[in-house]
């Protein structure tokens, strides 16, 4: 599991939204939905992965990076070992995006970032 994810999306929470709202069928916990609280009000903690703290059974994040003067965003996580994985894309092509984490006792993922035209509840839902 990464350390920390680094980027270029400030933490306001107009560019750092944590999805609260979702499927009738998706289960949860008051512990989790006091984290989304804590989540929408200080974004950067997102980036804080503590070992051993759960996330479950995931968080989604919609974000917003800057791009560079060549028109290009970079996203990375570090990770233990002391490697990275590295992302660049251009958000002019795919302006919206979500970063995903589930942290169960079976489970440990981040999808770092995942381009692409509208967040997780898809194209309809962002056009409202």
């Amino acid at each position: 599991m990464a350390i920390a994810p680094i980027d270029t999306a400030s933490d306001d929470p107009q560019q750092v939204r944590v999805r609260d709202k979702f499927p009738a069928f998706f289960q949860s916990t008051e512990a989790y939905r006091d984290y989304i609280k804590i989540l929408q009000k200080q974004p950067s903690l997102h980036r804080k992965l503590v070992e051993g703290q759960s996330v479950a059974p995931e968080l989604v994040i919609g974000l917003n990076f800057k791009a560079d003067e060549q028109g290009w965003a970079h996203l990375m996580q570090l990770l233990r070992d002391g490697s990275a994985d590295f992302i660049s894309y251009r958000p002019d092509q795919l302006p919206r995006g979500v970063r995903w984490i589930t942290r169960t006792l079976d489970q440990n993922a981040l999808g770092l970032f995942l381009p692409a035209t509208s967040e997780a509840d898809g194209y309809a839902a962002e056009k409202k």
